[in-house]
């Protein structure tokens, strides 16, 4: 399908696309992110189309999105046939970081509301250091 979905009163809501940023630190080798993690990165009502995670610092990199997250839409714990937690790792040569690209499809992407007291994972980091800086770069669809 294509073309702009329907507001209320037969308005067209106007979508854009844009890019956010943030580093974190891991703790003893790993960094869980919720919704209370996201707030003042991403704004309230993003559907994340895909999360870019670099380390910075180590030569591994591991990304797990547990099964029930609530990036997506068919992630519901409390389906029959919830999908299974999907993990990958990636190791880098000597010379380079190492870099994982998760997409998620615009029509599973879930609205994540970062206001929400939710203490559930929406996804996981592990590195090979005890304290790595990870950049991670969420790119969003917003509502306006």
């Amino acid at each position: 399908m294509t073309g702009m979905p329907l507001g209320s009163g037969g308005s067209k809501s106007v979508m854009i696309d844009k890019v956010y940023t943030q580093t974190v630190v891991t703790s003893s080798k790993s960094y869980l992110v919720t919704k209370p993690s996201l707030t003042g990165v991403i704004p309230d009502g993003s559907k994340i189309l895909s999360i870019k995670a670099t380390n910075l610092n180590g030569r591994s990199l591991t990304f797990t999105v547990p099964s029930g997250s609530e990036l997506m839409l068919t992630q519901d714990a409390a389906a029959s046939a919830p999908l299974p937690t999907i993990s990958r790792m990636m190791v880098a040569p000597l010379s380079r970081f190492p870099v994982i690209k998760v997409d998620i499809p615009d029509l599973l992407s879930r609205p994540i509301d970062t206001d929400s007291a939710s203490t559930a994972t929406l996804f996981s980091l592990a590195t090979d250091g005890a304290s790595d800086n990870v950049l991670l770069r969420f790119h969003v669809k917003i509502a306006i």
